[in-house]
């Protein structure tokens, strides 16, 4: 079975497809049919490409999502959703930091588990919350 292990993002601008470059480190990932996101109004938006890079790594473009807060990152390989770890206890948090603007934050909010993040949507597209801005 498939896991999802971490997901990184990298630093940089907003490209034409409305969204950062990320990768799904994890297990079992060489057989990936699909990666979609599940945005906080329960919509399913598949990104428009990916590539499996290895059996351990995926990397993709976040597609624009219809709304803000938590929203889910997920891999289907064989049929089946790949299994994220949980993420550490001192990582979860359930919002953005009102004090850290979204320019300025340098760290990517977590959910209970490695896949879920907290987007916050600007016009004229989404923006994941904290992300720096720069290349791979």
């Amino acid at each position: 079975m498939a896991t999802i292990i971490e997901i990184k993002f990298a630093e940089m601008p907003v490209g034409v497809e409305g969204g950062y470059h990320f990768k799904i480190i994890g297990t079992g990932l060489a057989k990936a049919s699909e990666v979609y996101f599940v945005d906080a109004a329960s919509k399913r938006i598949s990104v428009y490409h990916f590539t499996v890079v290895d059996d351990a790594t995926i990397t993709s473009t976040t597609p624009e999502l219809s709304k803000d807060g938590m929203a889910t990152i997920n891999v289907t390989v064989d049929k089946v959703d790949a299994t994220p770890a949980k993420t550490p206890a001192n990582l979860v948090r359930t919002g953005p930091d009102p004090n850290c603007p979204v320019a300025l934050c340098k760290t990517v909010i977590l959910g209970e588990y490695v896949n879920r993040i907290y987007v916050a949507h600007q016009n004229p597209s989404n923006y994941l919350w904290g992300v720096p801005k720069k290349t791979f």
